[in-house]
């Protein structure tokens, strides 16, 4: 019973981890490297300094801990989901959410 806790908080990480992981691999895929590296770098000192903190300095228990996963794939998330809604696409590839240019008939 004392493991309830901790199986929940790794099971809400593994939701978040599928969703941000097919958003890093959708920024990927943008060819735009250098913001998908700084996402990770981002995400990676979020989570070490999350972790640091908790189970260094504040002792807490096993699962705080394990809600670093949290942080690293909400900071991971979040930033590629906005750069998806926010950026402007090549000519003829449509936007998320956004129709070809091309194939409009205003």
């Amino acid at each position: 019973a004392a493991g309830i806790p901790t199986i929940r908080v790794v099971s809400v990480a593994m939701l978040l981890m599928t969703f941000s992981s097919v958003l890093l691999n959708a920024v990927i895929a943008t060819g735009n490297s250098r913001f998908s590296f700084a996402c990770e770098v981002l995400a990676l000192l979020a989570y070490t300094w999350y972790v640091w903190v908790v189970i260094e300095k504040m002792n807490c228990p096993l699962y705080i801990a394990w809600m670093s996963e949290w942080v690293y794939w909400i900071l991971l998330g979040i930033p590629c989901l906005l750069f998806l809604l926010l950026r402007k696409p090549a000519a003829g590839i449509p936007a998320v959410g956004g129709t070809n240019p091309e194939e409009r008939k205003d």
